[in-house]
Parts: structure tokens; sequence; C-alpha cells
């Protein structure tokens, strides 16, 4: 079975990774990030403009999380979060890093801690104590590494860019 690591670095917030090449990143569990253009087909139109909603991630409770739930509650800016996407390299071995997200001039919207199981579950079935944190963004870089860089950018200053 294919194997796949997410990996997110916040500016300000060093995480607790104990991969030996992402040292103070945080080890992302859950991914999620909807952008959604209303439009009514009777009409062939839109309704409005398209709406980036909270890129949002599920993270082990580690020792960046105090400092996410202190940027909610103070409303702080962050510089910059990235996140890069890692999975099996079948026809080289080994693993690649093959698509990565930048997010620029963001707000901690969402901190959500939470405990899928809890005491009674097996070993195996025990997940541990996870928090859910969306970031909203001025600006989104999405970059395809896999077999030549595909890179693209959207700012909210300037949308038509």
């Amino acid at each position: 079975m294919a194997s796949m690591k997410v990996f997110m670095k916040i500016d300000g917030m060093p995480g607790s990774s104990q991969d030996k090449d992402h040292s103070d990143w945080c080890d992302v569990r859950g991914f999620e990030h909807a952008m959604e253009y209303p439009f009514d087909m009777r009409e062939n139109k839109g309704r409005g403009e398209p709406v980036h909603g909270a890129c949002s991630v599920s993270k082990e409770i580690d020792k960046a999380s105090p400092k996410i739930f202190e940027a909610l509650a103070k409303k702080k800016k962050v510089k910059e979060v990235d996140i890069e996407f890692w999975r099996d390299n079948p026809t080289e071995g080994g693993s690649e890093k093959y698509f990565t997200i930048k997010l620029k001039d963001c707000r901690v919207v969402q901190a959500k801690p939470y405990m899928p199981t809890a005491g009674g579950a097996s070993a195996e079935d025990a997940m541990s104590h996870m928090e859910q944190v969306g970031f909203a963004y001025r600006q989104i870089e999405w970059t395809w590494l896999s077999g030549g860089q595909v890179p693209t950018t959207f700012d909210f200053s300037n949308p038509d860019a």
C-alpha cells in the first residue's frame, strides 16, 4: 500500500515532527480546502465571485498548538504557512515531494481540539489528541513538483493577475 506524508510549517509556531527533514514542522493527518464558484446553470452565469474557504488541516496537538490558539484568540497575523505533500516514488524508490501549498498573510480562523477515540479503544484504533486548524489567507501558491514544476498563484490584493 502506498504511503503518504504531509507536513506543515507555520511561521513563528514551531511544531513537533520527528521527521529528520522536517524539524519544527507539524505532522498533518488530514487536509481539506474548498473553493466554490456559485453558478446558475439555468441562466448560464455566475452568482458573485469564487469563494475561498479556510485551508484546513487535522494534526496532533503539539508544541505549535498553544501559539495557534493564541493567534486565533488575539487575531494575530501569520506571515506564512507551508504545506508539503510527500508520497512513495515507485520509479526511483524512496519518497518524493510532489505538491506544495504556500499561504501568505494568514489568519487562524479555526482551532478545534478533539479526540476521535479515547479510553477503551484498542491501541491500533486509538488516535491521539488532535486539532483541526483553519487558515484564511491573502495569497495562495499551489505547486505541482512531480515530473516538472507547475506553479500558480492567487492573490486577493490583485485577483486578476
